[in-house]
């Protein structure tokens, strides 16, 4: 019995099941379902449709290189029937498949990981931001603060605070918003700030 693919999907398709297109030029194109049917007849490629295993496989969410595909390969050379050809035939089937599954699985986990770290990784600049902008409000809140504030001066927590949010927001850009001051972020790091959000 003989298992084709589905030229769109990838999907398996058994005898008696699914469409068959004959070209011109003696091309079999074997389909699963309608879906498929009418994504050929539209010329559609199935490297950029996002549910079809060649998409998945060319933008690295599936295993695509591996030697158990090597045995999945049409041969179409009919050996001599033998029986214990067919059996060491149907015993390597299982033991291939598993191993498939088993190299799918790991590729998976491998692939979660990565994308995992990468989380965590944006997770984490994202935290920096958030508290270098929350350790900014805090000062500016303090007496001492605003009073200096008030004559145009630079407090040293505040340049702190002005030199973490610099580089916090060098690594992700926020959007400018301003203080309860009336000040813009960026002028609060170039120079002395006026009331109305103008530099002097």
């Amino acid at each position: 019995m003989r298992i084709e693919k589905c030229y769109v999907c990838g999907a398996n398709v058994y005898p008696g099941h699914g469409s068959v297109f004959v070209r011109n030029d003696a091309t079999f194109f074997h389909f699963c379902r309608s879906k498929c049917i009418r994504a050929f007849r539209r010329k559609r490629n199935p490297r950029y449709l996002r549910w079809t295993k060649a998409y998945r496989k060319a933008h690295g969410k599936e295993l695509a290189q591996d030697l158990t595909f090597a045995f999945e390969r049409q041969r179409h050379t009919v050996p001599k029937y033998d029986r214990e050809l067919v059996r060491d035939t149907l015993a390597a089937i299982e033991r291939v498949t598993q191993v498939q599954q088993e190299r799918q699985k790991a590729f998976y986990l491998q692939r979660m990981r990565v994308k995992q770290r990468i989380e965590q990784r944006e997770a984490a600049v994202e935290l920096a931001r958030q508290r270098a902008t929350t350790s900014l409000r805090a000062i500016e809140k303090l007496p001492s603060v605003q009073r200096r504030l008030s004559h145009r001066a630079s407090h040293p927590l505040v340049r702190e605070a002005r030199a973490a949010l610099v580089a916090a927001s060098s690594m992700q850009e926020p959007a400018p918003t301003r203080s309860e001051h009336g000040y813009m972020a960026s002028e609060l790091t170039d120079g002395a700030p006026q009331p109305n959000g103008t530099l002097s």
